[in-house]
């Protein structure tokens, strides 16, 4: 994106590509760091196509709070590890 402010307006398909670039430099997972893209629903989907863990700080930030929160339920939708209690 051209600037700070200008990533909230990515297209989806700008976020897959930039998902699967990122993808195919062999790395173990793919984290998403930045809290104006909205990610968090493409993650998931992330994992399917990938075989790796794919996560958006956003979501893992919401799910720490519930942890502390004594919340355990698990949140679907949003990859693997937020699937586990």
């Amino acid at each position: 994106a051209a600037s700070g402010l200008s990533i909230a307006d990515l297209s989806e398909d700008g976020i897959i590509a930039a998902i699967k670039g990122v993808a195919a430099t062999n790395c173990d997972a793919v984290l998403q760091v930045g809290t104006n893209l909205a990610t968090a629903a493409l993650m998931d989907e992330g994992e399917r196509w990938l075989g790796k863990p794919c996560l958006s700080v956003n979501a893992a930030l919401y799910w720490r709070a519930l942890r502390l929160s004594g919340v355990t339920t698990p949140l679907e939708g949003f990859g693997g590890v937020f699937a586990q209690a």
